[in-house]
């Protein structure tokens, strides 16, 4: 398993402390990764590193950075409305062909088809930031369960997506909440009602978020 918390290995360590206070769960793997943020914005995820690569850097550079610790990395909502690399999707090892919080879908089958045209290893991811969201994609790699068989099979294309589904309404608007939550130093709510945020209603988040 995987842990790729924003700009921090912080959720991996976290991941390792429970693992380790819970017998339970001594037969699970967890690994370290990171979702990094680019000098313009976008997102890119980092499997393997087991140093946190800060963020506001070129993609190259954060790249390099990756490879300097033998890490690889993915193109995560490639084409989606925000946060997304786009055609430099294609300097990443591995791209995001479906996303299930890509609520316009054609996101995702532009995703699919930049995929194709580059001959690139195509990969499905939850993108959960809630509970409830956890499991919508499953991606299942063929190797061993140690990190550097798992980051050789993925680079060379030995994962295929098993499960990809889209998250619900009534999630999209709980991943919705907690980013607006997690985001009050880029979000003005200066001039907004409290009382907005329990609204049942899409477009007033996306209107709250990005407008």
């Amino acid at each position: 398993m995987f842990v790729t918390n924003h700009n921090t290995l912080d959720g991996y360590k976290q991941m390792l402390e429970y693992k380790q206070a819970h017998h339970k769960y001594k037969n699970i793997q967890v690994y370290p990764a990171e979702e990094v943020t680019t000098d313009n914005g976008a997102h890119v995820l980092v499997y393997g590193n087991t140093e946190c690569i800060r963020s506001e850097l070129s993609l190259g550079e954060i790249i390099d950075k990756a490879r300097s610790q033998n890490a690889i990395t993915s193109a995560p909502h490639p084409f989606s409305i925000l946060d997304a690399l786009r055609e430099q999707a294609k300097s990443c090892d591995l791209i995001e062909v479906f996303n299930s919080n890509n609520v316009d879908m054609i996101s995702n089958a532009k995703a699919t088809q930049f995929a194709q045209k580059n001959n690139m290893v195509g990969v499905a991811g939850s993108d959960s930031h809630v509970l409830s969201t956890l499991g919508r994609c499953v991606n299942v790699i063929e190797s061993e369960n140690t990190l550097d068989d798992i980051l050789s099979a993925m680079k060379k294309g030995r994962i295929q997506i098993q499960r990809s589904d889209y998250a619900s309404g009534k999630e999209t608007l709980e991943h919705l909440r907690y980013k607006i939550n997690n985001s009050k130093d880029k979000i003005n709510l200066q001039n907004y009602d409290s009382g907005i945020l329990r609204e049942k209603n899409l477009g007033t988040y996306c209107r709250l978020a990005f407008g």
